[in-house]
């Protein structure tokens, strides 16, 4: 790794270590509009699975990259994948310790660059990642992270992929991928996408007026700010 891959790192790390998102009143469920996004999101991904021909079962081999404290981990065992055939990963040491505090003892936390974890190929049926790709600002850590996922992915499997589908004006820190930009680091895979998730800001001022309104903005494709993505290998 270069000098300036391993300041992008310490960027990510530094960023990320100033945010007390577990403990954020905004990431509760609590909160309408986060309750609101979380469900929307969790409907879509089942709604690929669906479309993809996809199940999560007992024997699904899964990587979650950049896991965090658990929370998604913790949907794709709800879902059917095994705690064993689970593997979960964050750069942030204190993120998987309160992974660690919530997931089952039989899930695998790995901290550390993702781009180095030591899989072997075509290890994993299933490789999620959140808004992992739209915090690394490097070009050059985007596309090796993305053959890494890749080259562990076994043929018939593929990648969930949740992330922002345009920039943040009021976070320099995230850059937003269209899904021409997925394409080109996936230049293999096969595509089901589709737009979710009201622009947070947008949701917390609706919901203060009533819960229900999310989903009369959120019928406005324009004002959706993230985009899901199946990507499927076949070979």
């Amino acid at each position: 790794m270069n000098k300036r891959e391993q300041a992008e790192l310490n960027r990510i790390d530094y960023v990320y270590s100033q945010r007390d998102i577990d403990n954020d009143a905004r990431y509760s469920v609590f909160e309408p509009s986060y309750l609101y996004t979380v469900q929307e999101r969790d409907r879509g991904i089942i709604n690929l699975l669906k479309r993809a021909n996809v199940s999560l079962h007992a024997g699904t081999r899964a990587l979650d990259i950049g896991g965090g404290s658990g929370k998604s981990g913790r949907w794709l065992i709800a879902m059917g994948v095994n705690p064993s055939q689970l593997v979960v990963n964050d750069l942030l040491p204190q993120r998987l310790a309160l992974a660690r505090e919530t997931l089952p003892a039989a899930v695998t936390l790995m901290q550390g660059n993702a781009v180095e974890l030591p899989f072997k190929e075509g290890e994993f049926d299933l490789i999620q990642q959140s808004v992992v790709f739209s915090s690394i600002l490097d070009e050059t850590l985007r596309e090796q992270l993305a053959a890494r996922m890749w080259s562990w992915l076994k043929p018939g499997g593929g990648i969930l992929w949740y992330d922002f589908a345009w920039n943040n004006p009021q976070n320099s820190d995230v850059l937003g991928l269209s899904l021409a930009d997925v394409k080109r680091l996936f230049p293999q895979g096969n595509f089901l996408s589709r737009k979710v998730t009201l622009a947070p800001p947008i949701a917390r001022l609706v919901c203060r007026v009533h819960p229900s309104v999310y989903t009369v903005f959120n019928s406005i494709p324009l004002l959706r700010s993230h985009r899901l993505v199946w990507i499927g290998r076949d070979h």
